[in-house]
């Protein structure tokens, strides 16, 4: 029986996500527990097994037999804790079973790996799947019980999601733990932690609200429960009080309806004519999903790739690990094909697709002799077996793991469905139970050529029953399904594709099936998200569904994410190119989160062992990393056209800022960059440069004043800040043409604004774009949906900030046109994406301002591409005007920031800086006619760049094959140059790390070539900071200025030597550069 459904008008709204949070994660981490031991059990038995890295003198004479039960004994606990859970669970209550479940994960993960033979580990072994089948009946009820009902589909989808999880993540454990002595005791022993975490937090939390009613609890106890449950949301008492109601009345209804024939565990079902057929039928499909061989992919994976020729340990575990993740994938391509190509083609495709991987096992293994093949390495037999294995993961995936679920959910009504499935589940464990016991016996008797037949030959049966015994008719709107043609339409109402699959696997209790259904109950819900414009379900939704057609690519985007995953093609390629091991799907990033996101600190690292050039993986994807300079020039100058575009990454934002963010000049590729190019170089031609040069003054002259006030104050001023709002307002201004003000006043009060506010926060929280950029294509899917429903709150406000940067382009852009008379459109509808009051305020303000004329929103809208002699599209300005504000303000602020640290701890330098001012003259304007009178300055700026470039990497894609310098670099091939490293290398520099201005001034040829070669802070060849020229003549503007008027000293007490880096896109200092300000004597 369904709960009465209180008013949604707010509910999404209302949430409370700390406390329904906790009461998710808690009950969660018991499927956590439950996945981690289906795929701890692989590098378990392989390192428990083994005569040098058990540790024990029992494991490795252990008999197949034996094996089995280690690994089954825990399924079989599972089967008895799950149907003393049916039998009892409602007398005890959801939260007492769940500290029950972590006690029993508690010993028995501590046993395990305390366990000094057979019996002991059986045992402790028997006491966790004890806890697997308690926690797996109370977790889903408890979170569906206490969550508010408008994300109770989407935390109970995130709980079974976090099962997978715990799978890939058991899978993990194997891996590090696969060549360490007695590692199958840390293996056991890391779910110790998690139970007792279990077991803490669920005695921090109230027993469900559901629950205390059903038990005959008091009202007032149900009332403080459900309070405690929700939160903020229930802390209006009435309404409280009003969904307590709503569930006595709908326990009460339930009750006066009865239940299926029989009752307890629904054993009734069979004496019922129209059930009886479709129950026989659904329990032949739990059977054939297990005994088709699905335990074995799980359970004993190592073994399998041990036995198929991977080298034993870490390769095999690896190799398993990518199952893991494979398996995950091929899931998400499953719920999005189930609608449009039906459960009957899905199911006698995939079992198809089965029976042939199973064929092609079975020829593979007869090739191979496992020691061998551990010796000679990785053979052709072995990667046929791998093949085999994704083949047959993936059709099982797209087959038996979701569909039979969904059928057993369609073919019974909701009288009787939970009993159905109770019963389906039963069998289910129960033959996983058996054929886990059996396999380490059958295949030791008979070989795996013989089981690998035995199971193709099963797989082929199994076809044949669902052909017979299954036929569907499905169509928009309505599935009807019947099965041996003798049942009627299945009771399964509106749209119940996707969302049956939910419900089905959520009532199921099968780990590996259930991710299916936990989207599918977010597809399904896609087509009436609008209703739910801030719901954050139904944002996750809309991001899940986005278009109509979306899942007709499905099968060929799961093949690219594939690709993306492990890039099979571009490994093999650089396999000539040396670099650190990787780890499986993620990389080396793990060691780049340990130089706390500095890339350049690793690389340097890296370079001592593998040289100036070597490939590195950014997650699975390998990378080629440029540390020598003339291969860096040939890349970026003489062989251009070979490396034409750069390589880019963005977070999971918004789609229509991240089209914008694409299309600005730094990012944008081929033709349309060369146009592009082209069509922005006039503006920062000496005419340019020559109408922005009042704006640099102007923001000079307003520092200047301000730094006066804390020098006659005594204040010490963090000089990053001050001349990063000096940037920020010059180059806004030429950009946008408006006034940027750092305060303004708004209904009468001061506000910071809005435009300033917004470049500043977008440009300190670049490191949450290099943070993303480090996600593992194959978690892509699955992560970045959940990221964009619910962002960090700092990936929330660089999304906002971003639109309102580009809303303000948009409007001036619109309005410049209008006072030419030129028509505009908004081709991708931006306006409309960006509507959010935060946005609409800012729109609102620049409604009837009109750039100034030579600002670059005012070129633009005049300008043409270049290559087509089309004006440009207004997405394209707008990206244009924002590329050159955020990366002219980001680049510009550090170099002056840095300059003037350098100079300031360096008195020498400074002392000679000073004379050559004085020459100038303390009291003459700078302007852009005397960018040529300082020499020394010039050589300042060049040496703080090169031991602080603010843009520290550049990157190239290969667009041929191409041999540079004997260095074969296929296409495709990303390459990263290490701008950083070049120009600190003692390659090219003497005494590297040394503040030297009068290195630029030597005009020997020697210093010539070396300073042309490895001077990189601007990049090179065509692909140049467009505005270079524009950001040196600010920054003489600027420093002069400052010189002329006040002396700088650090202020050690506030900033250390050096100023610790900000990490990012480009660097800035970490907590400001704090000096103490002394005007200087007339």
């Amino acid at each position: 029986m369904h709960e009465h459904a209180a008013p949604r008008g707010s509910d999404a709204v209302d949430v409370d996500w700390l406390a329904t949070g906790l009461c998710f994660i808690f009950p969660a981490l018991g499927g956590l527990l439950f996945g981690y031991d289906i795929g701890a059990s692989s590098g378990v038995l392989a390192s428990l097994t083994s005569a040098e890295l058990s540790g024990t003198s029992w494991g490795p004479g252990l008999s197949a037999f034996e094996s089995g039960l280690v690994v089954s004994t825990s399924l079989f606990g599972a089967l008895l804790g799950s149907l003393a859970a049916l039998a009892g669970g409602n007398r005890v209550g959801r939260r007492t079973e769940l500290l029950a479940a972590a006690g029993l994960f508690g010993v028995g993960a501590g046993g395990l790996g305390l366990a000094g033979g057979l019996a002991p580990l059986l045992a402790c072994r028997l006491l966790y799947g004890l806890g697997i089948g308690a926690a797996m009946h109370a977790a889903p009820a408890y979170i569906a019980e206490t969550s508010p009902p408008s994300v109770r589909g989407l935390l109970i989808s995130l709980k079974e999601a976090i099962i997978v999880g715990g799978i890939l993540a058991g899978y993990g454990a194997g891996y590090v733990f696969a060549d360490a002595v007695g590692g199958w005791r840390s293996i056991y022993g890391c779910a110790a932690p998690l139970a007792l975490l279990l077991g803490v937090g669920m005695a921090s939390l109230p027993e469900s609200p559901r629950w205390l009613l059903l038990s005959g609890a008091p009202r007032d106890d149900a009332l403080r429960a459900l309070v405690r449950a929700e939160g903020r949301r229930a802390a209006d008492l009435s309404r409280a009080g009003a969904e307590v109601d709503a569930m006595a009345a709908s326990l009460a209804e339930g009750a006066a309806g009865g239940g299926a024939a029989g009752g307890g565990l629904g054993l009734g079902l069979f004496a019922e004519r129209r059930y009886s057929r479709p129950l026989l039928v659904g329990m032949s499909l739990m059977l054939f999903q297990q005994i088709t061989g699905q335990p074995s992919v799980l359970y004993y994976a190592t073994q399998i790739f041990a036995a198929a020729g991977f080298a034993a340990g870490q390769e095999a575990a690896g190799a398993s690990v990518l199952l893991g993740g494979f398996k995950l994938l091929m899931t998400l391509v499953a719920v999005a094909s189930v609608d449009r190509v039906g459960r009957r083609p899905l199911l006698l495709g995939g079992v198809g697709g089965m029976a042939l991987a199973l064929a092609a096992l079975t020829a593979a293994q007869g090739g191979v002799d496992a020691a061998a093949g551990a010796a000679a390495g990785v053979g052709g037999a072995a990667w046929v077996s791998v093949a085999a294995m994704l083949l047959y993961v993936g059709c099982y995936q797209v087959s038996f793991g979701p569909i039979s679920w969904l059928i057993v959910g369609e073919v019974f009504p909701l009288a009787v469905r939970s009993q159905a499935i109770a019963i389906a589940t039963f069998v289910n464990f129960s033959a996983n139970f058996l054929v886990s016991l059996a396999l380490p016996s059958l295949q030791a008797g008979a070989g795996m050529t013989a089981t690998y037949g035995l199971f193709c030959a099963i797989a082929l049966l199994a076809w044949a029953s669902i052909y017979a015994n299954i036929s569907c008719s499905e169509r928009r709107g309505r599935c009807g399904l019947a099965v041996g043609a003798r049942v009627g339409p299945a009771l399964c109402g509106r749209a119940p594709g996707r969302g049956a699959m939910l419900g089905a696997a959520l009532a199921g209790l099968s780990p590996w099936n259930v991710l299916a259904g936990a989207l599918g109950g977010l597809l399904v819900l896609g087509r009436h998200a609008a209703a739910l414009p801030r719901s954050p379900a139904a944002a996750a939704v809309r991001v899940l569904t986005r278009g109509r057609n979306r899942c007709r690519g499905a099968p060929r985007r799961g093949a690219q994410i594939l690709v993306d995953s492990f890039h099979p093609v571009a490994r093999w390629r650089l396999r000539h190119i040396p670099g650190p091991p990787p780890l499986p799907v993620c990389g080396n990033t793990l060691e780049v989160f340990q130089h706390g996101l500095f890339l350049f600190k690793a690389w340097e690292k890296w370079a001592e062992t593998y040289g100036d050039v070597f490939k590195w993986f950014w997650g699975p994807q390998p990378v080629i990393c440029v540390r020598d300079a003339e291969l860096a020039r040939l890349i970026m100058v003489r062989h251009f056209k070979s490396f034409p575009d750069r390589s880019m990454f963005y977070p999971p934002q918004d789609a229509t800022v991240n089209r914008v963010f694409r299309e600005g000049i730094t990012f944008s590729k081929g033709a349309y960059w060369m146009g592009l190019r082209g069509a922005l170089q006039p503006l920062f031609h000496s005419t340019g440069l020559r109408s922005y040069q009042p704006l640099v003054e102007a923001a000079v002259s307003e520092l200047a004043g301000e730094l006066s006030k804390s020098a006659a104050a005594g204040a010490s001023v963090d000089m990053h800040a001050a001349l990063a709002n000096v940037a920020l307002k010059s180059i806004g201004e030429a950009a946008f043409g408006v006034k940027l003000d750092t305060q303004e006043v708004v209904d009468g009060e001061i506000r910071e604004n809005a435009i300033v506010a917004a470049a500043t926060y977008a440009l300190e929280n670049t490191a949450v774009t290099l943070t993303f950029m480090l996600t593992p294509p194959l978690l892509k899917p699955l992560v970045w949906p959940l990221v964009q429903a619910f962002p960090p709150a700092r990936l929330r406000q660089l999304n906002v900030c971003r639109m309102q940067l580009f809303t303000a382009a948009l409007t001036l852009a619109q309005n410049a046109l209008t006072r030419l008379g030129l028509p505009w459109r908004d081709e991708i509808g931006m306006a409309k994406r960006f509507d959010r009051p935060e946005v609409a305020a800012l729109r609102e303000k620049y409604r009837d301002v009109v750039p100034a004329e030579g600002s670059v929103v005012d070129l633009l809208v005049r300008a043409k591409n270049k290559e087509t002699g089309q004006p440009l599209q207004m997405h394209h300005i707008v990206a244009q005007a924002n590329s050159i504000l955020v990366a002219g303000h980001d680049t510009t602020s550090f170099m002056l920031t840095s300059t003037l640290y350098h100079v300031a701890s360096h008195p020498g330098v400074k002392a000679r800086l000073q004379e050559e001012i004085e020459r100038f003259g303390r009291t003459r304007p700078v302007t852009h006619a005397d960018m040529d009178q300082f020499p020394y300055l010039d050589a300042v700026l060049q040496e703080s760049l090169r031991l602080s470039p603010p843009g520290w990497m550049t990157t190239r894609e290969a667009v041929e094959d191409i041999t540079l310098n004997g260095l074969f670099i296929p296409r495709g091939s990303v390459v990263y140059i290490d701008i950083w490293g070049i120009q600190r290398s003692a390659r090219y520099w003497p005494d590297p790390t040394a503040f030297r201005p009068e290195r630029f001034l030597d005009k020997s040829p020697e210093a010539l070539e070396r300073n042309q070669l490895a001077w990189l802070a601007f990049g090179a060849g065509p692909r140049l900071c467009i505005g270079y020229k524009f950001a040196l003549s600010e920054a003489k503007t600027v420093l002069v200025s400052l010189w002329q008027r006040f002396d700088f000293e650090l202020d050690a007490a506030r900033t250390p030597d050096p100023p610790p880096l900000r990490p990012g896109i480009t660097l800035g200092f970490r907590h400001g550069l704090w000096c103490r300000v002394t005007p200087r004597a007339a």
